[in-house]
Order: C-alpha cells, then sequence, then structure tokens
C-alpha cells in the first residue's frame, strides 16, 4: 500500500524580530526598540540581519525562554524588563559589596592611624 505525502504544513515566516535597549544620553535615559530583519529561518532559529547597510548576521533560536530578538513586541518588551531587572539585582548585589569593601578599608585604615600615635 502506497502512502500518501504529508503536506508539509508552512510556517508563517516573521518579516521582523524585536528588540529593546536603553540608550543613555547626556539628557537622561531613553528606551529604544530595534527592529531585525529575518534573512532565513533554521528548524531551530533565525537569521537576522543586524544592520541594513553591512552584512553582519546573528542566529536568533526560536524555542528558548531567553533570545537576543522576539518575533513580536510585547515578547521583546518582557523581555527587556527582566534584562533590566536582572541588572539591578546584580548592581545592588556589586554596591553592597563595593560599601562593605569601602568601611573594611577605613577601618584598617583607623587601626593603623591609632597604632602610629601610640
Amino acid at each position: 500500500m502506497l502512502k500518501k505525502p504529508k503536506k508539509k504544513i508552512k510556517k508563517i515566516l516573521p518579516e521582523y524580530l524585536y528588540r529593546y535597549h536603553d540608550v543613555h544620553y547626556t539628557t537622561g535615559v531613553q528606551v529604544h526598540m530595534r527592529k531585525f530583519k529575518v534573512v532565513k529561518e533554521t528548524p531551530c532559529g533565525y537569521w537576522v540581519k543586524l544592520f541594513e547597510s553591512f552584512d553582519d548576521k546573528k542566529w536568533v533560536p526560536n524555542n528558548t525562554r531567553k533570545r537576543y530578538a522576539y518575533p513580536n513586541k510585547e515578547e521583546a518588551l518582557t523581555s527587556f524588563i527582566a534584562r533590566k531587572r536582572r541588572q539591578v539585582k546584580i548592581l545592588e548585589t556589586q554596591l553592597s559589596i563595593a560599601k562593605y569593601a569601602l568601611g573594611r578599608g577605613i577601618t584598617i585604615q583607623n587601626e593603623l592611624e591609632a597604632q602610629e600615635m601610640i
């Protein structure tokens, strides 16, 4: 018995992937959205063009939790917020460590100055 060939269901290839990022100016910080043109689809992701005037391309997975860019603006914005929350946590931890180290340094300096007075 002959098998009928399976019909391939063609997925709709997104024209663009999106990513939000922050840009720092002397007047403040702004949040910008970038669009990346999808140039090719692979079984596991997309090749996107990073710049219109250059041939730089980046591969972006399509089924992972963390990606460089997303097929819709809502997911891209959710990713941006998650990245900024993580950045804040990291920087708060680094600030806490730096404050502790500064305090220890001042304490050691005071102890050395007190020994010199004796």
